[in-house]
């Protein structure tokens, strides 16, 4: 892939970034993955300039809707993402500590698409909390079908046709003792309210392929 300059970024359009990872790595979806996953999402969200406001992970990539106030900021929550979940795969899922796997993890850059107007934006949070149903993950949960995906922020959404309540106890969590995913709340219009204009999301559904 040819490495040009990002696109310019405004914080009033949220965007859908995928990252993909090399093969070989152990599935994401398991308890582990989750942990490292949620420990790089806090490190990407200390930075004030960008907001990872919703994840997805799947067996061998993530999805993520975000806010960014600049191209720089953007950059910098990603790049801190990246690293701190790559050194982590290769010492504490697809390795040890005292064998770790050597190599890349995140497969060449990620992917962006920008998310100009409501449809759009309703479409991707559609797409993005709803990709389990996509590839199946949901038929390999044993016991009666789950409303949301543990291994995304779909059990903090609040656009749900059926919403959470605004509390959610500690037992109740997907992991209880690894607690919540640190999300960010939304600030741009589009990813706050804009969205809603065309109704609540149903948390059974089953996107197809992205736009």
């Amino acid at each position: 892939m040819v490495h040009v300059a990002r696109p310019s970024q405004s914080p009033r359009i949220p965007l859908h970034v995928t990252i993909r990872l090399v093969g070989g790595i152990p599935r994401l979806r398991q308890r582990r993955g989750y942990r490292l996953a949620q420990r790089a999402m806090a490190l990407a969200n200390r930075f004030e300039g960008a907001r990872l406001c919703h994840l997805s992970i799947q067996h061998n990539h993530l999805h993520f809707i975000i806010e960014a106030d600049d191209r720089r900021a953007l950059t910098r929550a990603m790049q801190s993402f990246a690293i701190s979940f790559a050194k982590n795969v290769n010492t504490q899922l697809a390795g040890t500590a005292e064998t770790p796997r050597r190599g890349a993890v995140v497969a060449d850059r990620y992917h962006l698409e920008k998310l100009r107007t409501p449809a759009q934006v309703r479409a991707a949070l559609a797409y993005v909390l709803g990709n389990w149903r996509r590839h199946g993950e949901d038929r390999r949960v044993p016991g009666p079908p789950r409303r949301a995906d543990r291994y995304s922020s779909g059990p903090f959404f609040t656009g749900w046709d059926v919403p959470p309540p605004p509390i959610i106890p500690i037992a109740k969590l997907p992991f209880p003792a690894d607690g919540a995913l640190p999300i960010r709340f939304p600030i741009s219009w589009l990813l706050r309210d804009g969205w809603k204009r065309h109704g609540p999301l149903s948390p059974w559904q089953r996107p197809g392929p992205s736009n």
